[in-house]
C-alpha cells in the first residue's frame, strides 16, 4: 500500500487525520472548575471517530486502506539542508547535491555504500535512481498530511516542468501531484503510484476534453493551470462562505440568539475573556482564551448591552458571550480559514479524539474533518 494511495484515499481518515488543536493546553487563567470540565472533555487519545452516526462509522472502516510507512511502501522527504547523492551503481561515488527544500520518494531497499559502509536507499530525482542517505532520508520522512500540505499549498499554486510519459520514467512528487489534483475532480481512480502511466495519461485526456483543452494526455503549463486551479476550488468550496453582520438588540438577546446556518470562524487576535452571563459585570469571567485560538460564533450577528456588543461563542461544547471589539478583527474568511484547515490542522502530529461522545459542537476541528471527509467523497452534509 503506498504512501500516496494513503494520502488520496484515506486523508484525514480516522486514526490518522483532521483532529483538532489540543485547545486545553492552550488555555489560560482558567477557574478551577472550568479547568477540570475542560481537561475531562478532552481526556484521552482515542482513534479519532466520524461525527456522524454510529452505523456510518461501522460500514465506513472497513472501506478505508491501512496506512504503513513499512517496507514496499513509497515515502517521501522533504529535506531542509542540502543532502548528497550518490551513484546507484557500484562503487556509489557522489554524483550531485540536492538543494534544501527538495521532496522526493525512496523504495523500500536498503542499499550498503560500499565506499564507506552507510546504508542507504534508493531514491528518485528529476527521472533517475540515486543512493540517500538512510539516516538522513529518515529524519526528512514526510507524514501523509505534510506531503498533501505540500502538494497543495505549494505545488499547485506553481508551474511545474510538464508532466508526461516521456519525462516521468520514474515516481515523482510532481506525478503525485497532478494525480492528486485529478483524483479530487474525479478523474483518477487507479492506485496513486507517482509513477506516470496508462491510468494517469487516460485521466488527463479525460480532464482535457472535459476542459476544453488540447487532448495529448500530457500535463503542460495549460492543462496544469486549470487542473490545478479547479482543484484547489473544489476543496474552497467544501468550507461555508463566511459572512458577518453586526445589528444591535436589546438586553437579554444573547439567550435568543440562534445557532447560524453559516459557520463563522475567528481566530482570536489578543486573549479573549469569556462570560456566562450576557455582559460583563466585572465577576463574571470565567477564564481567558489566548491569542490564536480558533472559535465559531453560534450566530452571524451580535447583540448590545448598556452600548456595548457582545457575540456569542462555542468552546468546548458550552456558548459563551464574548465582547465583539475583541474578536471582530480576528474573523476568518473562507480563504483564511481553508488555509488554517489546510495548513495547519491538517499537519498536526498531536490530535485529540473527535467522536459522538465528545460532540466537539462548534469546533474547527470537526469542520477540519468533515471538510477532508468531503473531498474524498464519504461526507456528503
Amino acid at each position: 500500500m503506498g504512501m500516496l494511495e494513503g494520502v488520496f484515499l484515506r486523508l484525514y481518515s480516522i486514526g490518522n487525520f483532521c483532529r483538532s488543536r489540543k485547545y486545553v493546553k492552550e488555555v489560560r487563567q482558567m477557574n478551577k472548575f472550568h479547568q477540570a470540565r475542560v481537561e475531562n472533555s478532552t481526556r484521552g487519545r482515542r482513534i479519532i471517530a466520524l461525527l456522524l452516526a454510529a452505523t456510518m462509522l461501522c460500514a465506513l472502516l472497513p472501506a478505508l486502506p491501512a496506512l504503513a510507512l513499512t517496507a514496499n511502501t513509497l515515502t517521501f522527504a522533504q529535506f531542509s539542508t542540502g543532502v548528497t547523492l550518490y551513484s546507484a551503481t557500484s562503487p556509489y561515488p557522489a554524483v550531485d547535491t540536492v538543494a534544501a527544500g527538495s521532496v522526493f520518494p525512496r523504495e523500500s531497499t536498503i542499499t550498503t555504500n560500499s565506499a564507506d559502509g552507510t546504508p542507504c536507499y534508493t531514491v528518485f530525482y528529476n527521472g533517475a535512481r540515486y543512493l540517500v542517505s538512510k539516516a538522513l532520508f529518515d529524519a526528512a520522512t514526510m507524514v501523509d498530511t505534510a506531503l498533501y500540505s505540500y502538494i497543495t499549498t505549494t505545488l499547485w499554486k506553481m508551474e511545474l516542468p510538464s508532466v508526461k510519459e516521456a519525462t516521468a520514467p520514474v515516481p515523482s512528487v510532481n506525478v503525485a501531484a497532478v494525480q492528486l489534483a485529478l483524483n479530487v475532480l474525479g478523474y483518477y481512480t487507479g492506485t496513486p503510484d507517482a509513477a506516470f502511466g496508462a491510468a494517469t495519461q487516460s485521466a488527463i485526456r479525460n480532464f482535457q476534453r472535459a476542459a476544453g483543452l488540447t487532448v495529448d494526455g500530457s500535463a503542460g503549463p495549460n492543462t496544469q493551470e486549470k487542473l490545478f486551479a479547479q482543484a484547489l476550488a473544489k476543496i474552497a468550496t467544501i468550507i461555508t462562505p463566511t459572512t458577518t453582520t453586526t445589528p444591535t438588540t436589546s438586553a437579554g438577546a444573547s439567550a435568543a440568539i440562534t445557532p447560524s446556518a453559516d459557520k463563522v470562524y475567528c481566530r482570536l487576535p489578543k486573549d479573549v475573556y469569556l462570560y456566562t452571563a450576557e455582559a460583563d459585570n466585572g465577576t463574571n469571567a470565567v477564564g481567558a482564551l489566548p491569542m490564536g485560538t480558533v472559535v465559531q460564533m453560534v450566530a452571524n450577528s451580535t447583540y448590545s448591552v448598556n452600548g456595548v456588543p457582545y457575540a456569542c461563542i462555542y468552546y468546548v461544547n458550552d456558548r459563551y458571550n464574548v465582547k465583539y471589539a475583541e474578536i471582530s478583527s480576528g474573523i476568518m474568511s473562507s480563504a483564511q480559514l481553508q488555509d488554517y484547515i489546510i495548513g495547519t490542522l491538517w499537519r498536526q502530529t498531536e490530535f485529540t479524539s473527535i467522536n459522538q461522545d465528545s460532540g466537539k459542537t462548534g469546533s474547527v476541528a470537526t469542520h477540519s474533518l468533515q471538510m477532508a471527509l468531503t473531498v474524498l467523497g464519504y461526507y456528503n452534509g
